[in-house]
């Protein structure tokens, strides 16, 4: 199933010369061929781990770039309807991407459990198992409504007397920081005992997989530097714009 199609400008690989290309998006990868009758397929952009933003680059007009973990690609259309409409939609396709690799990776796990438990193949994995692995990570793979996380700001925990500097208390393992909720760390000033840097750590475990739409800290953790920032970028817990250098 294809989401959006159309011709866009992209920049070989070895010559750097641009050439029009017909785009396929799809639900797991971007396609290009040389013409709309989609015969000759000249690559494949994987949308797992990707992300797709505006070039800094000048010329031409409306270039976007959207980075792997092996190449960057870059792109440009024509006006500035398609190009928001380009970036929007290969956007929504790899975080929808991102959460069946979750789904996959839950599988994977189940099978090896049962094998080791039972000394045998795959084939002993039982489909209940399976298909409980998958409920489980769909609960965070998909996106929750808007309403999730849009918290009242009118309700506060009370903040216990602490002895501690705001200095020491930012620097307190994780498990003994004060957490708050999304919406007072959206808010401005932030409380003496918060590491702006570090917004997220001061979430608890349930709402930060809620907010992030992740299952768990440490399945974040393992995420490439530019994939948290967007992710922080997304939900407004980042202090300051990151630059990213082209290499």
């Amino acid at each position: 199933m294809s989401f959006k199609k159309g011709f866009l400008a992209k920049e070989g690989k070895h010559f750097q010369k641009w050439r029009d290309r017909w785009f396929v998006l799809t639900d797991s990868a971007l396609h290009y061929y040389t013409g709309k009758n989609e015969k000759t397929q000249k690559g494949m952009i994987s949308l797992d781990s990707c992300m797709c933003r505006p070039s800094t680059r000048t010329t031409p007009s409306f270039c976007f770039e959207v980075v792997t973990p092996k190449r960057t690609f870059f792109m440009a259309s024509t006006t500035q309807e398609e190009f928001d409409e380009w970036i929007q939609a290969i956007r929504t396709a790899a975080r929808a991407c991102s959460g069946c690799s979750q789904r996959a990776h839950a599988n994977r796990c189940v099978f090896e459990r049962r094998a080791k438990d039972v000394g045998d193949t795959t084939e002993a994995v039982e489909e209940e198992e399976v298909m409980e692995a998958e409920n489980a990570v769909r609960v965070y793979a998909a996106p929750p409504p808007d309403d999730s996380i849009r918290l009242s700001s009118k309700e506060k925990r009370p903040v216990p007397e602490d002895p501690l500097t705001p200095d020491a208390r930012r620097s307190r393992p994780f498990r003994e920081r004060q957490h708050y909720r999304y919406s007072q760390l959206r808010r401005r000033p932030l409380p003496e005992d918060v590491d702006a840097e570090r917004l997220e750590d001061f979430l608890n475990d349930e709402e930060f997989c809620q907010v992030f739409k992740v299952p768990s800290r440490s399945h974040f953790a393992t995420l490439p530097d530019w994939r948290r920032l967007e992710l922080k970028q997304d939900v407004g817990l980042v202090q300051s714009i990151f630059v990213f250098k082209k290499k």
